[in-house]
């Protein structure tokens, strides 16, 4: 996968905003692997991308957020999680 990223990087630009779906895609494979620096790294840049190209309001950009939750959540970051679902007036978990 970090291949295809390279190659289509290359052709496109590292912040095309296909580059960010490629981003997103890995930093979930990442994470499953349990690999959460490196998926946190990839959902940023692929956050980075979106609200760049669409906005802060875009749908892209709130997925790569719920995700980057998800991924806080793992690694034990609460406050982080937090602090994302504020930003997308999500309520604290009970």
């Amino acid at each position: 996968y970090l291949r295809a990223i390279e190659m289509k990087g290359r052709i496109l630009g590292f912040e095309h905003p296909t580059m960010a779906i490629y981003f997103n895609n890995f930093a979930g494979v990442c994470a499953a692997r349990e690999e959460y620096v490196r998926a946190e790294e990839y959902y940023k840049k692929a956050l980075y991308i979106f609200e760049k190209e669409h906005g802060e309001d875009h749908p892209d950009v709130s997925s790569v957020l719920n995700n980057l939750i998800t991924l806080y959540r793992k690694m034990g970051k609460e406050e982080k999680a937090l602090e994302i679902e504020e930003r997308l007036g999500i309520a604290p978990p009970e």
